[in-house]
């Protein structure tokens, strides 16, 4: 009788033990696609306001005519056609990511948010200007105060980006 009172309590101990372990995997799995996503979304907000194909050229009437790229201030024009996955680096496909931009609320890029909403989702706002094309120098100048005139060339705006597995 002893002898089966123990083996019942052995059993019951090595059965909690399998489901502390299955408990220990999944939360492991799920810390490892949580720091995935946060670093694909991290990435896609830099490049947001960072990759050449979609921040503002700056254009001067000094050769040579282009002297660089503005960083916070995204190419407006195109309807925000630059704004893809491949220029935010976010894999796409089956079981990888898909990403959404907003402006104020509007959808600007991207896709739809799912019918249900994932419950990972990395979102990130970011204060930019905005250019319909390429920014003069003379704009920027006056733009950023250093010479006279009215700022009409960039406008402010707040950008979200969430960014979800597929």
């Amino acid at each position: 009788m002893d002898l089966l009172i123990a083996l019942i309590a052995v059993v019951f101990s090595i059965g909690l033990l399998i489901q502390f372990n299955e408990t220990m995997i999944y939360s492991q799995k799920e810390k490892t696609l949580q720091k995935e996503l946060e670093g694909i979304g991290k990435t896609a907000s830099m490049l947001l306001v960072g990759n050449p194909q979609i921040i503002c050229a700056v254009d001067s009437a000094i050769p040579p005519s282009q002297i660089g790229y503005l960083e916070n201030c995204v190419d407006s024009s195109g309807s925000y056609a630059k704004i893809t996955a491949a220029n935010l680096g976010i894999p796409t496909g089956t079981g990888k990511y898909d990403f959404a931009v907003y402006e104020q609320g509007l959808k600007i890029a991207g896709s739809d948010f799912p019918v249900s909403v994932p419950a990972n989702i990395y979102s990130e706002k970011r204060i930019v200007v905005l250019s319909n094309g390429n920014v003069q120098k003379q704009g920027l100048e006056i733009c950023m105060g250093n010479a006279t005139g009215s700022c009409t060339a960039l406008s402010k705006t707040e950008l979200a980006i969430y960014v979800w597995r597929a």
